[in-house]
């Protein structure tokens, strides 16, 4: 029975060495090793933060800089709109892209023969007569 004792006293030292290294190693992870861990991310996340704030002065600053450009801009856009002209333009449309083409004369009226037959006329269409032939491209936009 002694050698049972001795396994049962080996195992048993075993497991109380095991026991106070788990334990060590646990006190160690949450006293020291998560602090740690936590530390490092706050440290982190505050640097994000200010690295931020610092981007947001320096947008800000910027902006400030470019208003004063933006504004000589504005400027610029309200002198070009004061020249503008609307019945000189206007003028310079209708010169750049009138026709020249002049309108039809009105159809003239035409008595109908009496007794209803037509005799020796000819029918018309915009006063052409009929079989007259137009030469193709001789009308244009510009007459």
């Amino acid at each position: 029975m002694s050698y049972k004792r001795q396994l049962c006293d080996s195992a048993k030292n075993d497991y109380a060495d095991q026991l106070q290294r788990t334990n060590d190693l646990q006190r160690q992870h949450y006293r020291s090793g998560m602090p740690d861990v936590f530390r490092q991310l706050q440290d982190l996340d505050e640097k994000r933060i200010k690295n931020m704030k610092n981007f947001i002065y320096s947008s800000v600053d910027i902006e400030r800089k470019v208003f004063p450009i933006i504004n000589k801009c504005f400027d610029g856009i309200e002198r070009a709109a004061d020249v503008i002209n609307e019945k000189e333009d206007t003028l310079v449309v209708i010169e750049k892209y009138k026709s020249g083409f002049h309108p039809p004369e009105d159809f003239p009226f035409e008595e109908l023969p009496k007794g209803g037959s037509e005799t020796g006329s000819t029918p018309n269409i915009n006063n052409l007569q009929m079989g007259t032939k137009v030469k193709e491209g001789s009308f244009t936009v510009k007459g």
